[in-house]
């Protein structure tokens, strides 16, 4: 149950926004009543995802006036999705980012090394990113753990140990599960903490590593409920379920009762803080003869499904890959002939410039894209060639 006033308030406030601004809510003004306990209100709102925002985009989105910052997500849910925030949303956003970092050391002037997902962790790689980190001399480093283990481990290969930058706070994990043995490795050789981020592209920071290694939620910018996938209803504390998340600061596009396809629990501590314990089912790497690539690199092809989705009202993609060079992209249609030669193309050349090897990718085009049978989450990418 919410505790305080103010939670409460939040809460209300904004289903009250969301009835009042948004046409698609407004069926919903007869249930509002400032008394009513608010989780019991949020409870009558409809549990959201990207194809119902797709669908009905134009009722929920509001008008944005001046600059705008657009990205897209992944799509590993089975639908793209375009996401836009306002100046106002940025800067918020980001001051939720800053107050967590804040707590591990970083200076308000600060700098960061983005480790990127297009790493391919060849001993190149890993050496050019050691000399940016040389040089950029940044506060801390940010990218997936898979990269930044790959990192530590071409150090110690190296067999000599490397004068770290003094400013260097922290390293933080970005876009992939971070697995115990992953961080210790990464802790040994850089000797400063690692730091874990569950966050959206849709409303970024939902949780944060506090200083005892544990995600805890943010509940200054989000409510978050962790429901039976099947059922719809609360799951008790500590059981797992299907992370929804509603965003206090996101009002362009309301994300309230949002479905992340996440699996998890909820934990409250005695101080009455809600910590998350993720299922690890974002991390994945594509096999190559020689080593591996994190598969996180196909966000990277976003954009361009994205832009299939809107103007075939495609449904949603996965790649399987069958053997080293062969892979499958299954692709669910909607109300539009794909133009599978060009996806082909365009998918073989992606995979080519990553893999350095001739590929051959078959397209597929399949009714749904079938999910995960135990967490009921559509991957992006699925490997079929044991490591």
């Amino acid at each position: 149950m919410i505790t305080t006033v103010s939670q409460h308030q939040k809460l209300m406030d904004r289903l009250d926004h969301a009835v009042q601004y948004y046409p698609y809510y407004r069926s919903l003004s007869h249930m509002m009543n400032r008394e009513m306990d608010a989780e019991k209100l949020l409870a009558q709102f409809p549990i959201m995802d990207k194809n119902i925002l797709h669908v009905h985009r134009a009722e929920l989105e509001l008008p944005i006036t001046g600059t705008t910052g657009e990205s897209f997500t992944s799509g590993t849910t089975g639908v793209p999705f375009r996401c836009v925030k306002s100046v106002d949303e940025m800067m918020k956003l980001s001051l939720v980012m800053y107050k967590h970092r804040e707590k591990w050391g970083l200076p308000v002037r600060h700098r960061m090394l983005l480790v990127s997902n297009m790493m391919t962790c060849a001993p190149s790689d890993c050496e050019r990113y050691l000399k940016q980190m040389m040089e950029q001399q940044p506060h801390f480093i940010q990218g997936p753990a898979s990269a930044l283990s790959a990192i530590a481990d071409y150090i110690v290969s190296r067999g000599k140990s490397l004068r770290f930058p003094s400013n260097l706070q922290f390293i933080q994990n970005w876009g992939e599960s971070l697995h115990p043995q992953q961080k210790e490795n990464i802790e040994q050789v850089f000797q400063r903490p690692v730091v874990n981020y569950y966050g959206l592209e849709e409303f970024w920071c939902v949780a944060f590593s506090n200083r005892n290694g544990k995600l805890e939620i943010d509940e200054e910018a989000v409510y978050v409920e962790v429901l039976d996938p099947l059922t719809g209803s609360q799951v008790g504390d500590g059981e797992m379920g299907e992370i929804i998340v509603t965003s206090y600061y996101m009002k362009s596009l309301p994300f309230i009762r949002y479905r992340t396809g996440d699996m998890g629990a909820m934990v409250k501590e005695k101080d009455g803080q809600k910590i998350l314990d993720l299922l690890p089912i974002r991390y994945e790497h594509i096999r190559l003869r020689e080593g591996q690539l994190p598969a996180s690199v196909f966000h990277d092809l976003d954009k361009f499904f994205t832009q299939l989705s809107q103007e075939f009202g495609f449904k949603g993609y996965q790649m399987i890959q069958l053997d080293y060079e062969i892979f499958r992209l299954c692709l669910a249609p909607g109300y539009g002939e794909l133009p599978l030669f060009m996806i082909q193309a365009r998918v073989s050349s992606f995979l080519k410039y990553y893999i350095h090897e001739q590929v051959v990718v078959e397209v597929e085009s399949v009714k749904r894209i079938a999910p995960h049978p135990y967490t009921g989450k559509v991957h992006t990418f699925v490997t079929q060639i044991q490591p």
